[in-house]
């Protein structure tokens, strides 16, 4: 059955499991993120974000316990993490802090207008970057690669761009003035953005 482990610290719970020798799982709202949190403090154990554990159910059988670190931002994600199954046990860790960190990157990987329009703008007069550098972004505020991808895949439903991934290389199209909301990710995007907060600030906001 999923143990209830919030109130009792998330790094204590993480490295209690990690000490039983038996393959862990900890599932977060953005891997890259945490990774850079996690490294040279605590370690022993796979990552990954909900979207990628959606994508791929089959990671929970490679392991014993899947950690909950970051609440999930949809109904699907929870009903994934609570079917503790014969091979693995889910323990619930995320409180308050990690509440917040669940909605500020729902909120930074779903609302990507300015994001997009900074891409966009950088392929036009920054001719010269590297594929690599135009989708990290600047240094001070990088993309992830679940946001880039996502602000590609708008500029490319409105015809602005095209994209050659086996050059890979990204190229800028004629195009008229448009509007994001032409864009069906955009729409699809916002959308999920909105469940998904509806989803947080609800009953997963009253368990952390």
């Amino acid at each position: 059955a999923p143990r209830d482990r919030r109130g009792h610290g998330v790094a204590a719970t993480i490295a209690a499991l990690v000490a039983t020798g038996e393959p862990v799982l900890v599932v977060a709202a953005c891997e890259e993120r945490r990774a850079a949190q996690f490294d040279g403090v605590l370690g022993g154990f796979a990552l990954c974000a909900w979207h990628q554990l959606e994508r791929d159910p089959g990671l929970l059988a490679a392991h014993r316990h899947l950690v909950v670190l970051d609440p999930p931002a949809a109904a699907a994600q929870e009903a994934l993490a609570a079917a503790s199954g014969p091979g693995w046990t889910t323990h619930w860790a995320s409180g308050e802090a990690e509440l917040r960190f669940s909605l500020e990157v729902l909120q930074h990987d779903h609302t990507i207008d300015g994001g997009a329009r900074a891409l966009y703008a950088s392929l036009r007069d920054e001719p010269g970057l590297s594929f690599d550098a135009l989708l990290r972004g600047p240094a001070a505020s990088p993309r992830t690669a679940t946001q880039a991808g996502r602000q590609l895949r708008v500029l490319a439903d409105l015809g602005l761009v095209e994209l050659d991934r086996a050059a890979r290389a990204i190229r800028l199209l004629p195009a008229a003035p448009t509007a994001l909301e032409r864009s069906a990710t955009h729409r699809a995007l916002s959308a999920r953005f909105a469940e998904g907060r509806r989803w947080l600030t609800g009953a997963t906001a009253a368990a952390a």
